[in-house]
């Protein structure tokens, strides 16, 4: 139960899982334990590995600045040649479509 999973008391038994540790036995209760203790180390645990995760998505995502600069020497060249040229087209707008990625996808701070 995943309630249990957050209790001082649980215990974890290879057969059935996470089990009470007062009563060696899966969780008999409904909606509350009155036997429950929040583990707050799980807790911090939880959120601590919430924040290195999202730290780990925006890193993908912060190349936010080599993104935008190589999509103005693309349109530079673009410019350059007249505005012609498929590559330079492709270049305009993958980056362009991975800037506003990069963008969305950043944490609120």
């Amino acid at each position: 139960m995943k309630f249990c999973q957050k209790c001082e008391h649980r215990k974890l038994n290879l057969k059935q899982g996470i089990i009470c540790g007062l009563t060696d036995q899966i969780a008999a209760f409904e909606n509350t334990c009155g036997d429950y203790i929040e583990d707050k180390t799980i807790i911090e645990q939880a959120i601590e590995d919430e924040k290195l995760i999202n730290e780990a998505n925006w890193s993908i995502y912060n190349s936010w600045k080599i993104t935008l600069f190589s999509l103005i020497l693309a349109f530079i060249k673009f410019a350059m040649n007249g505005f012609t040229g498929v590559i330079s087209v492709i270049i305009i707008c993958t980056s362009f479509v991975w800037l506003m990625i990069a963008l969305s996808s950043r944490p609120n701070k």
